[in-house]
């Protein structure tokens, strides 16, 4: 979560982070609640502790299903070229 704040602010989108872990629908409340345009959820989910995974979820709280997954990933495949950062304590 740190390293995806570090790389979103240094893209200048804004940034929320919840102090401690949360559960999904705290999430997806968060999501609406901020008025968010997405939201990032990094777990290893029914899998062991060491196979993390980020689930983005969309502007209404629900995670991104097909074909909207596929278009993510298709545009930031063509389109990122670098990947900015900025240290976390800057963000």
């Amino acid at each position: 979560a740190i390293a995806a704040a570090e790389v979103y602010a240094a893209n200048e989108i804004k940034v929320f982070i919840f102090e401690d872990f949360r559960s999904t629908p705290e999430l997806s409340f968060a999501i609406r609640y901020l008025k968010a345009t997405s939201g990032d959820m990094f777990s290893a989910s029914h899998n062991l502790p060491t196979d993390n995974g980020k689930k983005v979820y969309d502007e209404y709280g629900g995670q991104l299903i097909p074909p909207y997954d596929q278009i993510l990933v298709d545009e930031v495949t063509e389109n990122v070229k670098e990947i900015k950062t900025m240290p976390f304590s800057e963000a």
